[in-house]
């Protein structure tokens, strides 16, 4: 429901597109974490902790881009640093895992060779 009411606040009160996405793919990719089990015969009754672990990663990246917003328009003018590149490579296997959960292991697979 809050993800719902996120989506209709940014309605009345837009931010950056770059933040909205990130906080959009973000809290997404979490959702996939604690609705979709690593293996097909996972006891879903538990939660592992490498899925709460994921999850904290991939709302890690939504709060990085949130942080250093200003850092990456104005002061880099969209020219990445290090960490800028390490956190889009987290955010891209991320989005792969989450994927393969959701699809299976074709859309990883796809995407890896196009």
């Amino acid at each position: 429901m809050l993800y719902s009411l996120f989506h209709l606040y940014m309605v009345f009160n837009p931010m950056p597109a770059l933040q909205q996405r990130s906080i959009h793919v973000a809290v997404g990719l979490a959702l996939v974490y604690m609705l979709y089990p690593m293996f097909k015969k996972q006891d879903r009754s538990k939660l592992p902790i490498l899925d709460w672990v994921l999850a904290a990663a991939s709302l890690f990246t939504a709060g990085y881009i949130l942080i250093e917003y200003q850092a990456i328009v104005t002061e880099r003018g969209g020219i990445p640093n290090n960490v800028d590149i390490i956190m889009a490579i987290v955010t891209v296997l991320l989005i792969l895992e989450a994927a393969r959960r959701v699809t299976g292991w074709i859309l990883p697979i796809l995407a890896l060779i196009f």
